[in-house]
């Protein structure tokens, strides 16, 4: 394979030691995400993950998952509103 081909997609074992994620993971999106970016070369699940590709994909996550940060109020926000509403809230009292 040419070196511009290895350049542009990373095997498996690369993309774990470039972006930390574990083979798992990689193995697990590649099943189940038809988003991730990847290509199959051979008939043995011989997978190769473009770099560039990859790059776009996580910042869009990670931006996704950063905007959808679930807000927990603080204890002056919960005791000025009042009670807690939850079935569990009063069996102490």
């Amino acid at each position: 394979m040419s070196s511009s081909f290895m350049d542009k997609y990373l095997t498996v074992r690369m993309v774990t030691e470039r972006f930390g994620l574990s083979r798992y993971s990689i193995y697990e999106l590649i099943r189940s995400n038809p988003t991730f970016p990847y290509i199959n070369i051979g008939p043995k699940k011989n997978y190769r993950i473009h770099s560039e590709e990859l790059e776009v994909w996580l910042s869009k996550r990670t931006r996704y998952r950063s905007s959808s940060k679930l807000t927990i109020p603080s204890v002056e926000e919960v005791v000025s509103k009042g009670s807690v509403n939850h079935p569990r809230a009063n069996r102490w009292r």
